[in-house]
């Protein structure tokens, strides 16, 4: 992979139409950035919200860049949600196979080591 497919990458995810996402918000939901008994400044709610969301969105680049990282060497990608006996709906960061499908691999990445995931 090169740098400017890498590139391409995290600005699809994580710039593109940031500002935009952020004003959406607000407008959708103007109490969850003001109020009476919100604890921070409405100006630190933005920060957060904006931080955030890039952390997660920077997340989501860092799956696909991994993902094809994997696939260019030798591996093959695998469908990452699964479906229990019990109807319960599954999913990974990254699930692949070696190229003859006789090893199979979970993954689950991490770009905070502050996170609290809430997967099974």
């Amino acid at each position: 992979m090169d740098q400017a497919r890498i590139i391409e990458i995290l600005n699809r995810h994580v710039f593109k139409e940031d500002k935009a996402a952020l004003i959406t918000a607000i407008a959708k939901n103007p109490d969850r950035f003001v109020g009476v008994f919100r604890s921070t400044t409405p100006r630190l709610k933005l920060l957060q919200n904006l931080l955030q969301s890039r952390e997660i969105r920077f997340g989501d680049a860092m799956e696909e860049i991994i993902a094809i990282l994997l696939s260019e060497m030798g591996f093959v990608n695998q469908d990452k949600r699964f479906l229990t006996s019990e109807d319960d709906d599954l999913s990974a960061d990254q699930y692949f196979c070696s190229s003859d499908k006789t090893r199979f691999y979970l993954m689950e990445q991490k770009v905070r080591d502050d996170h609290d995931s809430t997967k099974k």
